[in-house]
């Protein structure tokens, strides 16, 4: 099976530069999704409400991937 995008350029310049962001896009989600677990899972220095605050920011990220149907765990 194959797979073709094509683009009109330069009408077509901004898909084609996120098209071929997209890998980077998702290793910078995917390092922060992981910073913030690390972050909760181990971060033994956190007071109780950095903690607190970190889970708020790690639920609004999960919310806001979902939202746009992003799937991290391919």
């Amino acid at each position: 099976m194959k797979a073709n995008l094509e683009f009109n350029l330069p009408e077509d310049d901004f898909e084609y530069k996120l098209c071929n962001q997209a890998s980077d896009m998702w290793s910078a989600l995917m390092e922060f999704k992981e910073y913030m677990r690390d972050e909760l899972k181990y971060n033994d220095n956190l007071i109780q409400s950095e903690f607190e605050r970190l889970e708020v920011v790690q639920t609004k990220f999960f919310e806001i991937i979902n939202n746009n149907n992003i799937k991290l765990d391919l």
